[in-house]
């Protein structure tokens, strides 16, 4: 995580993942309770400003008890 965004993983625990992206690129996210299987090329700006490119396979667990949950990988 460091090497690829500037920041310590236990700085992004918990946070939203669109929070990460470079900010012409949060409109190409899926929008929440699309259940599909994406693949995309995404920038992220870095702490330090900036860019990198990063290729984004989302799909959909469901979670039992919070139900459809969207995983990056």
């Amino acid at each position: 995580v460091f090497d690829v965004l500037g920041v310590r993983p236990q700085d992004v625990v918990g946070r939203d993942a669109t929070e990460l992206l470079h900010s012409e690129e949060v409109t190409k996210v899926p929008a929440a309770g699309t259940a599909r299987a994406v693949e995309r090329l995404l920038r992220v700006t870095r702490r330090d400003g900036g860019v990198r490119w990063l290729r984004v396979r989302t799909s959909v667990v469901v979670d039992p008890v919070q139900g459809p949950r969207a995983v990056s990988t």
